[in-house]
């Protein structure tokens, strides 16, 4: 029996080491004392492997009980509670399957059940030949098996779930295993402000066991709807946490808009809207004007205003005075007010004097309350724009003028010096209503590089204008979006290039001008280098005043249509090397070649019968073809050759002393040389008089003349000293 015990036992600690699953019967013969841990081996195969490290196996029949060691440690099993679970051997009623022994007379049947495993065995034993108790031959005492029966309710702890004997071994259990827990259920919401409860079951036995779910992390919430005080906006939160903000930053203030203007008597309101938030502030427009002003009563009802006993660096024009409006600024009303910085004007001033602001040269920032529209059609600006300093700031109706302005569409004319020394410009956008653009109107605006007419090439030759343009400032002018540059041809059809239309464009190279055109404008072309080509058939009859003045390109073709030569028309061309008046031209008006240092050759046609005084002054001219008529208005300090072809008389004193001179040339009807003509043209070689003069005195004196062709009659009258070649015209000969 012992040793069936040892058997059974080596064959349950082979199945549960292994977990045999299905493994069938297996018998094995154990014969007398031969049962050993290496018998068992051979008799189940691999079986037994991991029973190496088992030692002391040994049965205690009287007990029921087996004891080994494992890795030193003694254990003691009782046969009834041993138990199997996937394979392992477990000790306490540890495991849920159950061995059951069943005893015969020839065989010792041990099973196991449980999970997925189901193991039996069949051992024969073969009887001792000696009998317990002095009992010789008796048969082996066997003591019946114990089948234990357990509970169908799971018991259950926080790991695991089994059945439960319910028999008298209560340590007994079966089906034992760890918990199936499903994915688990939040059966406590997290909140913001404590944590939330997720509850997890057991899909086999119904155990729970509980998860604590994070408190949830608040996301706070705002309004839609702008918060403001004085300074800044915010979005307000909409949570429970109301001292939260977000997208809080200072206003950012529009202009603002006078709503309220500023009288003498009440003050005014100024009104700024945040651009973000709407917020609005409000600044208070000073009600009372500046302590001293004079006030005169003028014959209209209205006043003039001046300085009076007034001492402020920045003067404040009220627009009422006893109720009644002030509309002008006297004459010598603030003249040579030294410390003058600032000045208010209302826009009920309509009028300022030639004096008002004379000496006062740090005048540098005006405010006017009018509108722009107003301010550019003010006729007497000039004499506030001018003077003082030569930067100035403008604000009008509270808005500072810098960067792009465009002027209202409906103005039609603009005074002169609107914008006069106002650097902070940098573009003007004029409308297509513009009929006229007063002189100087952009003028010391060092900043404004660029003008643009929004009507056509057509409707700006319509505009009359100052200069737009300005010395040193790289600026440009834009018809319809185009630049105006390079080679031009005006519309057929035009009639009138107006004043200055092409004034300072130095960016043409050419301009065509249609027959069509009848009138030059003064300052038409001035400043400007453009080559001009006319027409086959020109209409123009007159150069007008200064048209072509500061042009500097180098040469000009004046149509063969052209009567007359307006004042100052060519003045200052420097560029211009010679002129031909064509032969219709009857009069050159004042200084109208003045200060052409480049002019060398000049002709004038006989039809010229008035000249302005310094028409050619300050022009080099070397050779000139002139009427005698003109030859008293050109300069004779390098005077080389002059040819005089037609006139009567050459005027006393007409070339005396031109040292330069040294060819005379005059036509054959030619009655007269003046007294002392040609005295002292000490190089003057070369003369021709073909017909008979009456010679005034000494009208060649200290000329040293070499080759002449001249009337027998005139032989007298030239110096013989130097004369190398002599011509008689009328045949006679030399006694």
């Amino acid at each position: 029996m012992k040793r069936g015990l040892l058997v059974v036992l080596g064959v349950l600690l082979a199945a549960a080491c292994f977990g045999l699953v299905a493994c069938g019967n297996v018998d094995a013969n154990i014969v007398g004392d031969a049962v050993t841990v290496s018998n068992l081996k051979k008799e189940v195969g691999q079986a037994f492997d991991t029973l190496s490290n088992v030692e002391g196996l040994a049965v205690d029949s009287d007990r029921g009980v087996v004891s080994f060691s494992v890795a030193n440690e003694v254990s003691e099993i009782d046969l009834s509670a041993l138990k199997i679970t996937s394979g392992t051997l477990l000790i306490n009623n540890e495991a849920p399957s159950v061995l059951t022994l069943d005893v015969g007379e020839n065989t010792f049947s041990v099973s196991a059940v449980g999970g997925t495993i189901s193991v039996g065995y069949n051992l024969k034993i073969t009887r001792k030949t000696a009998t317990p108790s002095g009992d010789q031959g008796g048969d082996p005492v066997v003591t019946p098996t114990h089948t234990h029966t357990y509970s169908d309710v799971w018991s259950k702890d926080a790991d695991y779930h089994w059945h439960a004997a319910t028999c008298e071994h209560a340590t007994e259990v079966k089906d034992k295993a760890a918990h199936e827990w499903n994915v688990g259920e939040i059966t406590t919401p997290a909140t913001e402000e404590s944590e939330g409860v997720k509850t997890f079951t057991c899909t086999v036995c119904g155990a729970t066991k509980t998860e604590a779910v994070p408190q949830l992390v608040h996301i706070h919430t705002y309004s839609d709807v702008w918060s403001k005080d004085a300074n800044y906006h915010w979005h307000a939160a909409t949570c429970v946490h109301t001292d939260e903000v977000k997208d809080k930053a200072t206003h950012e203030w529009d202009l603002g808009e006078i709503t309220t203007p500023a009288e003498e008597e009440s003050d005014g309101v100024k009104m700024f809207t945040c651009t973000v938030c709407g917020a609005t502030k409000t600044e208070v427009i000073p009600q009372t004007a500046s302590a001293g002003l004079a006030f005169t009563l003028l014959s209209n009802d209205t006043y003039s205003v001046g300085r009076g006993t007034c001492t402020d660096t920045g003067v404040v024009i009220p627009s009422m005075h006893l109720g009644k409006r002030v509309t002008e600024i006297a004459a010598d009303g603030f003249h040579n007010s030294s410390n003058l910085v600032s000045i208010k004007i209302p826009a009920n001033v309509t009028s300022i004097n030639q004096t008002s602001f004379v000496g006062c040269p740090q005048l540098s920032t005006i405010y006017y309350q009018g509108t722009l529209a107003e301010w550019v059609s003010f006729s007497t600006i000039p004499y506030l724009m001018c003077y003082g300093a030569p930067s100035k700031v403008l604000y009008i109706n509270g808005v500072k003028m810098e960067g792009d302005i465009v002027l209202p569409s409906g103005v039609r004319d603009t005074a002169s010096c609107i914008f006069y020394g106002c650097n902070d410009l940098t573009s003007v956008t004029l409308p297509t209503s513009l009929r006229s653009i007063g002189s100087s109107a952009f003028y010391h605006c060092a900043n404004l590089r660029s003008i643009y007419y929004q009507g056509t090439l057509v409707g700006w030759c319509g505009i009359a204008r100052g200069n737009i343009f300005e010395q040193g400032v790289d600026r440009s002018l834009f018809i319809n979006g185009t630049k105006l540059e390079g080679d031009i041809v005006i519309p057929s059809g035009v009639t009138e290039l107006r004043d200055g239309v092409f004034r300072g464009c130095a960016a043409l190279t050419s301009i065509t001008i249609p027959n069509s055109v009848t009138r030059l404008g003064q300052y038409v072309f001035a400043e400007c280098q453009a080559t001009i080509n006319w027409g086959n058939n020109p209409s123009i009859t007159s150069i007008g005043y200064c048209a072509f003045r500061w042009y500097e390109g180098t040469s000009l073709t004046i149509p063969a249509s052209v009567t007359s030569i307006g004042v100052e028309a060519f003045e200052n061309c420097v560029g211009l090397t010679s002129i031909a008046l064509p032969a219709g031209v009857t009069s050159i008006g004042n200084a109208a070649f003045r200060g052409c240092t480049s002019l060398a050759t000049v002709v004038v046609s006989d039809s010229v019968t008035t000249i302005g005084e310094d028409a050619f002054s300050s022009c080099p001219i070397e050779t000139a073809t002139i009427p005698s008529s003109v030859s008293d208005y050109i300069p004779k300090d390098v005077l080389k050759k002059v040819t005089i072809t037609s006139g009567v008389a050459i005027s006393a004193f007409a070339f005396k002393d031109c040292t330069a001179l040294s060819e005379g040339n005059v036509h054959a009807a030619l009655q007269t040389v003046g007294m002392e003509a040609f005295r002292g043209c000490t190089a003057l070689k070369t003369l021709n008089l073909p017909s008979s003069v009456l010679m005034g005195q000494d009208a060649f004196t200290g000329c040293l003349i070499e080759n002449v062709t001249m009337h027998f009659t005139s032989i007298f009258a030239i110096p013989q000293g130097a004369l190398k070649t002599v011509v008689i015209t009328d045949g006679h000969t030399i006694p």
